[in-house]
């Protein structure tokens, strides 16, 4: 009703009771398709009531003469207008409430297609599926009305679970994950696999089967979602996608197969970090990704698996197989029964990449000394080949060294009654046999420099008592010159020299023999006029050989001695750097003095003054301003009692001033006991060991002393040197000049910097072998 006050009144017909009263209304019109729905208007407004929602306000000049569905009929200035009214306000707020058949009611009144799916979406949500069949039959989505008959069909059956239906709703609208949440709480993880599954999602699928524990899988028609993986990735295989098959059988754990999968295919990175996930009580399943990484070569892969298994014996395998000695080594420090395992591959590695000194080592560790020989018999035959005969001579000293300790072990298979005849004694000769061919081609290298490169370090002195060295050792070999060994280089070097040291007769000797050879055509006139020349001379040595045992001057280059003394036989000694010979006298020890005992007192420090010792005549005085030494007269000259103290007294000395030995030219050696021993100064007296009885130690003193010239020998060859010499060699190469012995308490630092580069043959000593 409208008063006259212009106020609408809506009543209850029943109850008389009044529902909804407003101002401002002079006409008013219900709708006719829905009894809720009315509007008014007045003072230039429409309103629109429906149910009992708010009233929604829209300006509008004129009388409502009526409402039918969503159009108003209003009356202004004796014209008709008709005016379309929004629905979609009312239907929401009807959805808001879950009124959804009056929703439906609005929707009918006219609502746009949005509208209406929203309609038919909110009532599936809600289980509606009545008023979502129609909504969805209004919009013609033939999808969703295939779901609701799918829906209502399992809704026929008594154990249907609405969390189900719920889940599948929203899996249909795209909501997977939201969809995977209700199937799990629901109890069926299955369907959410499946979900996944057909959306390929395999992480996700993954996932899920991995959360569950081992004997809580649920099984849904006799099949388990294993299988359901299973299934899925054999048809991943079949389509090719190889990588989603390898994580569906590993989520289905068929790690076996994954790992076939992916190793086969070179996914090592993916297979890495599936391998640091697995417990490792799956052994084999390490086991075999370990080897498609070792196949691969993916090393730190492979080690950190083997290592999680704990399988050092394949580790040290890897480490061989893959070359990874640095790592091979280290392992073999921890565990040493496996080192023997690594020096034959290594040194076939070493042998490979021109790495011949530390293969030869190698293949000693190794036991394979016939594979050692082998390699520096080659190593030897290309050294003279290219020339390089420094490099001979210290391939000639590791061969001797290989053969003394072949001899060696075979005196001890004699000693237990497994010898095999004269070996040892072939083995020594050859000992000695290479060991002088090593000294010939270590001094040949210096003639050969010295005549082939434009410029050279050597002194005449130096290249004049070479080419006598070698001379010399060949004359003892009867002129057997070795293979690459130039007696021409050799002779020529000499005369040379000679004229400018001026040793003429020594020149004739060479000119003379140089007229028996074969000369390059370069040196014949040089040396036919050279000859010429040099008999202008007189027919004398400017300087004489002389012996450091009994003093007599020897020739220069003698034809019967070679390089022992004409007069005591006593055998030269020389610098193998200079070639130069030292001031040593040999000597032995008496029957009851061991070699083990002497070297036990050549290292120790005689004191002066003690009683009975052989320098008693010498008075050391300290006043505390001054330290004063003074000789006695009977005191010998340190030329010829030595500088380490020993007065004319001593055993030593007493043989060496004895020249009465009537006309022998083989003087017997001087005899040394242990008391004239231990006053020996450790600098002055040196001794050369061989671990095979056949070959005796043999024992020298220097009879001037090492405050005057000073000599040092190698603790690795055993090979004696001066010793400013042997400092300047050692100071720039850092090693012995004959066997190449490290000396690192010689070596300068270089600019500060450390090798990094790990030494073969240091990893071969270490005490771990």
């Amino acid at each position: 009703l409208v008063d006259e006050k212009s106020r609408v009144y809506v009543y209850d017909m029943k109850t008389k009771e009044v529902l909804f009263e407003d101002a401002n209304a002079n006409s008013v019109a219900w709708n006719t398709d829905m009894d809720e729905m009315l509007c008014y208007s007045g003072n230039g407004c429409l309103s629109i009531k429906t149910g009992n929602f708010p009233v929604h306000h829209q300006p509008l000049q004129g009388f409502v003469v009526g409402f039918s569905g969503s159009k108003i009929f209003c009356l202004y200035s004796l014209e008709m207008q008709t005016i379309d009214v929004p629905q979609s306000p009312s239907l929401y707020q009807y959805l808001n409430l879950g009124e959804f058949e009056k929703a439906y009611k609005v929707a009918c009144l006219g609502v746009t297609e949005g509208d209406w799916r929203d309609l038919a979406i909110t009532a599936l949500t809600r289980l509606r599926l009545d008023i979502s069949r129609k909504a969805f039959i209004r919009i013609r989505d033939v999808g969703y009305i295939e779901l609701l008959e799918r829906i209502e069909l399992s809704k026929q059956d008594p154990e249907c679970n609405e969390n189900i239906i719920k889940a599948d709703i929203l899996a249909f609208q795209g909501k997977y994950n939201e969809a995977a949440k209700v199937y799990n709480r629901a109890n069926q993880a299955r369907k959410a696999v499946e979900m996944y599954l057909d959306l390929r999602d395999w992480k996700a699928a993954q996932e899920i089967v991995e959360s569950l524990q081992d004997g809580k899988e649920q099984k849904y028609n006799g099949m388990s979602m294993t299988d359901l993986l299973k299934r899925q990735a054999e048809w991943l295989v079949d389509v090719n996608d190889y990588k989603a098959a390898a994580d569906m059988y590993w989520g289905a754990r068929e790690y076996e197969t994954a790992i076939s999968i992916l190793g086969e295919n070179k996914w090592l990175d993916e297979l890495a970090n599936k391998m640091r996930k697995l417990d490792k009580l799956k052994r084999r399943e390490l086991t075999m990704a370990a080897q498609f990484f070792e196949k691969h070569k993916a090393h730190s892969y492979a080690k950190e698996t083997y290592m999680k298994i704990e399988d050092v014996e394949s580790l040290m395998d890897l480490h061989i197989k893959l070359e990874k000695w640095g790592d091979a080594f280290a392992l073999a420090k921890s565990h040493p029964q496996y080192a023997k395992r690594i020096f034959l591959p290594y040194a076939q590695w070493l042998a490979m990449n021109d790495k011949f000194e530390q293969a030869q080592r190698a293949f000693q560790e190794a036991g394979r000394p016939d594979q050692s020989l082998f390699l520096l018999q080659q190593l030897i035959h290309n050294a003279i080949t290219e020339n390089r005969y420094q490099d001979a001579g210290y391939y000639y000293w590791l061969l001797a060294q290989e053969h003394l300790k072949m001899a060696c072990e075979e005196q001890k298979k004699k000693a237990e009654g497994k010898g095999l005849g004269n070996r040892e004694g072939r083995l020594l000769k050859r000992f000695l046999d290479f060991s002088s061919k090593a000294d010939i081609y270590y001094a040949f290298n210096s003639i050969f420099d010295s005549e082939t490169q434009p410029f050279t370090t050597l002194s005449p002195q130096e290249i004049f008592d070479t080419s006598l060295f070698l001379l010399r050792s060949l004359s003892a070999q009867g002129y057997e010159v070795p293979y690459g060994v130039s007696l021409t280089y050799c002779l020529y070097a000499l005369a040379k020299q000679c004229r400018e040291l001026r040793a003429f007769k020594l020149a004739r000797k060479a000119f003379k023999r140089l007229s028996d050879l074969r000369l390059p055509a370069l040196w014949r006139r040089s040396v036919e006029l050279d000859n010429l020349m040099i008999r202008t001379t007189q027919f004398a040595d400017k300087e004489e050989l002389f012996c450091p045992r009994c003093g007599s001057a020897n020739p220069l280059l003698s034809d019967d001695k070679l390089s022992n003394c004409v007069v005591c036989g006593h055998k030269f000694m020389y610098s193998f750097i200079s070639f130069e010979t030292l001031p040593l006298v040999e000597f032995k020890l008496t029957n009851d003095l061991t070699d083990e005992k002497a070297e036990i007192l050549m290292k120790e420090v005689p004191v002066i003054g003690d009683v009975g010792r052989a320098d008693e005549g010498i008075e050391f005085t300290d006043d505390g301003e001054a330290q004063t030494l003074q000789i006695g007269e009977g005191s010998a000259e340190p030329e010829t009692g030595g500088g380490g103290g020993g007065g004319g007294n001593d055993m030593f000395t007493k043989q060496l001033m004895d020249m009465d030995h009537g006309t022998s030219s083989e003087w017997p050696m001087i005899t040394v006991d242990a008391k004239t021993l231990a006053g020996f100064n450790p600098r002055e007296v040196f001794r050369v060991y061989y671990p095979h009885k056949a070959l005796p130690t043999r024992y020298f003193r220097a009879i001037i002393s090492y405050l005057d010239r000073p000599i040092v020998q190698c603790p690795r060859c055993q090979k004696l040197f001066e010793e400013d010499e042997f400092e300047a060699y050692v100071l720039k190469c850092g090693k012995c000049p004959v066997c190449r012995f490290k000396l690192t308490n010689y070596t300068k630092e270089k600019d500060g910097k450390e090798d990094d580069e790990d030494d073969p043959l240091e990893m071969i000593d270490s005490d771990v072998y």
